[in-house]
């Protein structure tokens, strides 16, 4: 039975975009290798190269960099195979590559100053005859290093002394994972002979071996927590991904062996020994699991997971005390995703977290950043468990808002010779400059900061905070625990403000602060950000259709006045069906019979009339059709305008030339392409024996002049076919085994492709074509779909259209000139899943007046939908020439046959698409502001004005005095009051 845990509810997300690290170009062809680590202060990446190069981020540094590349260290002449970070000190990597070498590197302990690319290792660690394929860290003894090779050995240096000092060969093939258990006394060791090993190293034997995973792939192996288990995970027979735990004191047969699922990737288990929560995370995969493992039995219990849009190319978890403790963020992992690291923070929900007494029993002490032991300690045969510290001191709340990368220390090391001397540390207040004024003596130094070093036992008011002066810290390491880098990484709201005991220095105190970390978002200014697309009525649509979409790399083709289809029954049938024959088609619709199954098709971009197929028997056919006199006379067409023989195997693509006037071209499972001249039904030029398979696309650049191919051999091909049969140059794109496609990106002399990655992930690539050996400008994964996608690009607007077979979305990319130039725009979705897409004419189909800016034909086995993309306009009174500029002109060819292969070159001629009678939106009026409209409605008000009131007084007053004064006047002529006597 699995007992209480307070990790139960363990929660993952995703954290949003802005803190992400961006702009990022991992090495696609990395394999099985190692793609990405961190430290609490770094964050390092496989970086794509023709040799072993790494990216290095400073773990704080979310959001846009302020330049393109990050800082890289050009660390081997071969391919990177493994990369770690020291567990006592941030700044030191150790690498490992196919040049049979591994080297350490020392970064700079302020992450600020990390502004020079390195090139010269500390140490370089030679004696292997092959690869150093994995690499590991000693968990108590500071620098010891061990490594598998492909050499079958497990080797162990002394990194301080560049000596190995001890080899076990004992294995049949090549060591893939390597784990140190709690204490370091024992290794476990997977390889690809499928066994799994316990190693004593400084004994040179192998303690036990067993058999393992017993798939091809390979394993790897973590160990779990202080006890005797370690796990590790591998496939099975069946290729089916599992994981097993063992019991080092008996190998015999595993304790627990678990089959997860049928995915490819190669799981990377990532253990953590504080809260013995398991992470498995697969290559390719979109998605983490997460388990509890209990420590009296080999028991594990899954918890939730988390699922996510992009599929990760690798994962690593940072140390606990880069993690933000205030929130509860019990573990950090960071997901290589396409050309970004996206962060996943594991958080533990409770109600009150404004103390460390509020969250301390979610963190056990745990491994300090001090060694146990010396490598001489430990090769003198002695054992030590790991110093542990207490959380405590990282429990603060560090905003990216208030204190910069170059602010806080690194953490604290051992301080033996493989230190640096560092430069002095800059600070913001007068206090904190007199204790950092002299250098400290090594490089892992913690250097001051503006940041208490004292837990806050309660917040304090927020006046207090902002006005309370920075504490510094003492520069004695002892006195003074480092605050590291990545505490500046926790998820909560960056502009909500410090809380206590931590200062809040203004950006003035800090000159050479570069950046703050946390980049606002900004919305990229686009006008196809909101591209509305919808399918027409069902009214307006084609249906009781018979596709036969398997065989043909085309499904559908359009032009202005039909489509095209191919059509199921014997013969090779493709349907022909006019646009305006909308609705329910007849059961029996006359087709074209071409003779053999139709591999691929095209209709010509001048003529209307013109069809060119390719068959299975080798032959290209032209057709000159009339699709209405089909329907009429309701029987079948056989006869072919021309019959064009060359290929000696079957057809593979067909395409018409997009400029030169009946010029086609077309390549065959012979691996050969040939270019045809439709006036003279005839081959005219031929490129053979350079396509080691068959071709999967053939585009043309702006001037119809170069033209590029993508091949199942993996080749990204550019000709100039005129010029003569060899390629300009060929480059290694994809490395899935599906087909590819390319288009080019007219006229910015840029190639985009889409294919598969080696994980069987589609993917596209953007190439400049006039610097292909720099590999790609930008890689990006798109999803795990097994269809293949057909780019269509529009080059007036910079719009990219993605549509795979079998999905039921087209995707939206915009392609701009800048970095990361694509940027995704939005996406039609449905339900039905498409066999085909393909757009129709833009100068001659789309609604202008509408804002329409596109119109696809999406084909299903049994209908045909038309989807317009518009663009939401308020003054669509007027021309939208915005959205419009002037487009090619195709109602005629720029050039003819001849001229194109006498070497002519087309004089590409605009049309513009503003219809007559509007004005252009540029030249419009400004739009009247409307006055505002004030509503009185007139209401009888009883209440009296200060007039009225003022008249009221006055009459009242005016009244009484005339009552007083004729009462008197009575009064007087009466006599009353006055005696005879009184008159004189």
């Amino acid at each position: 039975m699995f007992k209480a845990s307070k990790y139960k509810h363990i929660v993952g997300k995703v954290q949003k975009r802005e803190l992400w690290y961006p702009d990022l170009r991992p090495n696609p062809s990395s394999g099985d290798a190692t793609t990405i680590k961190s430290s609490a202060g770094y964050v390092a990446v496989n970086w794509q190269s023709a040799s072993g190069v790494l990216g290095v981020v400073p773990l704080s540094m979310v959001g846009k960099r302020p330049k393109s590349d990050p800082t890289l260290i050009h660390a081997h002449a071969g391919q990177l195979t493994d990369f770690d970070f020291s567990p006592f000190d941030d700044s030191l990597l150790a690498t490992s590559s196919d040049d049979a070498t591994a080297k350490l590197w020392r970064l700079p302990s302020d992450p600020a100053a990390l502004d020079t690319n390195l090139t010269s290792p500390l140490v370089t660690l030679s004696g292997p005859k092959k690869s150093i394929e994995v690499i590991a860290w000693h968990p108590t003894a500071s620098y010891v290093l061990a490594g598998g090779t492909a050499d079958r050995t497990v080797r162990v240096w002394d990194v301080e002394a560049s000596a190995e000092r001890g080899a076990v060969a004992s294995f049949a093939e090549t060591v893939t994972g390597l784990a140190w258990n709690y204490d370091g006394s024992v290794l476990a060791a997977v390889s690809k002979d499928k066994k799994v090993r316990t190693i004593d190293i400084r004994g040179s034997n192998v303690l036990q071996e067993a058999e393992g995973h017993q798939g091809l792939k390979s394993s790897r192996v973590t160990w779990l927590g202080s006890g005797v288990r370690f796990l590790t995970t591998g496939f099975s027979k069946t290729r089916e991904r599992q994981y097993a735990v063992w019991d080092m004191r008996d190998l015999s047969k595993p304790l627990k062996m678990t089959t997860l699922d049928s995915s490819t990737g190669v799981i990377t288990p990532l253990f953590d020994n504080d809260t013995n929560v398991l992470f498995l995370a697969g290559q390719g995969d979109s998605s983490v699991k997460v388990y509890e493992v209990q420590d009296s039995a080999a028991i594990i219990q899954e918890l939730s997971g988390v699922q996510s849009d992009t599929p990760q190319r690798g994962i690593c978890m940072i140390p606990k005390r880069a993690c933000t403790i205030l929130e509860c963020e019990v573990a950090r992992l960071l997901r290589l995703v396409n050309n970004a690291v996206s962060p996943i923070s594991f958080t533990v929900p409770r109600k009150m977290k404004s103390s460390w007494h509020d969250v301390s029993e979610l963190f056990p002490p745990t491994a300090s950043t001090e060694p146990a032991m010396s490598a001489s300690d430990y090769f003198g045969g002695k054992d030590a468990q790991p110093k542990q510290m207490s959380l405590e001191k990282y429990a603060v709340s560090l905003y990216f808002s208030t204190l910069s990368v170059n602010e806080l220390p690194s953490s604290s090391s051992s301080g033996s010779s493989m230190s640096s001397t560092p430069a002095s540390s800059s600070s913001s207040s007068s206090s904190s400059s007199s204790s950092s004024s002299a250098p400290s003596p090594a490089a892992s130094s913690p250097s001051p900061a503006h940041v208490t070093s004292q837990p806050t036992p309660s917040p304090a008011p927020a006046s207090q905070a902002t006005s309370a002066p920075a504490a510094v810290a003492s520069s004695s390491p002892a006195a003074s625990p480092s605050v590291p880098h990545a505490s500046m990484g926790g998820f909560s709201n960056p502009f909500s403000g410090p809380s206590s005991g931590t200062s809040s220095p203004s950006s003035s105190s800090s000159p050479s602060v570069s950046r703050s970390g946390v980049v606002p978002k900004v919305v990229r200014s686009s006008k196809f950000r909101h591209i509305v697309s919808k399918a027409v009525q069902r009214t307006k649509c084609y249906d009781n259709l018979k596709v036969q979409g398997s065989q043909s790399n085309t499904v559908v083709a359009a032009n202005a006045s039909f489509f095209v289809v191919p059509w199921v029954g014997t013969g090779g049938p493709i349907a022909v069906i006019p646009l305006g024959m909308t609705g329910r088609l007849p059961s029996a619709v006359p087709c074209i019979e071409t003779g053999s199954q139709v591999m691929d098709f095209d209709v010509s971009p001048f003529h209307d009339e013109l069809i060119a197929t390719g068959g299975e028997d080798a032959h290209i056919k032209i057709w000159r059709v009339n699709p209405q006199g089909y329907f009429s006379e309701k029987k079948n067409v056989t006869a072919c305008d021309a019959d064009l023989q060359g290929h000696t195997r079957k057809l593979n693509t067909v395409n018409f030339h997009p400029v030169a006037d009946h010029v086609l071209v077309s390549s065959g499972a012979d691996q050969t392409v040939r270019l045809w001249d439709l006036t003279q039904g005839a081959e005219v030029l031929a490129i053979k024996d350079q396509h080691k398979d068959a071709v999967a696309s053939v585009s043309w650049d702006a001037q119809g002049a170069l033209m590029a191919t993508t091949c199942k051999d993996k080749m990204l091909r550019v000709f100039d076919p005129r010029s003569g049969p060899q390629p300009v140059w060929e480059v290694l794109s994809h490395g899935g085994s599906k087909g590819s496609k390319a288009v080019w990106i007219n006229p910015k002399q840029r190639i985009f492709t889409v294919g598969f990655g080696k994980s069987s992930e589609r993917e596209y690539m953007l190439w400049d074509a006039r610097n292909t050996g720099a590999g790609p400008i930008t890689t990006r994964s798109i999803d795990q779909l097994s269809g293949v996608i057909t780019p269509f690009y529009d080059e007036d607007i910079g719009v990219m259209y993605l549509a795979g077979k079998g999905d039921g979305s087209i995707k939206m990319l915009e392609i701009e000139d800048e970095d990361p130039y694509v940027h995704y725009l939005t996406e039609f979705s449905s339900s039905t899943p498409q066999m085909g897409v393909c757009p129709l004419p833009k100068s001659k189909v789309v609604d202008v007046k509408a804002c329409e800016i596109a119109r696809f034909l999406k084909v299903t086995d049994s209908s045909c939908e038309p989807i317009q993309m518009t663009v939401p306009r308020t003054r669509t009174e007027f021309f939208q020439d915005d959205l419009y500029p002037p487009t090619r002109d195709m109602s005629s060819a720029s050039i003819d046959s001849q001229g194109w292969f006498a070497g002519g070159t087309p004089q590409i001629t605009l049309k513009s698409l503003q219809p007559e009678g509007m004005t252009p939106l540029s030249l419009a009026p400004a739009p009247a502001k409307k006055a505002p409209t004030a509503f009185q409605v007139a209401m009888a008000d009883p209440t009296p004005s200060k007039e009225q009131v003022l008249s009221k007084f006055h009459e009242t007053i005016v009244g009484r005095f005339k009552e007083d004064d004729s009462v008197a006047s009575q009064a007087v002529m009466d006599g009353e009051g006055v005696d005879d006597d009184e008159w004189a």
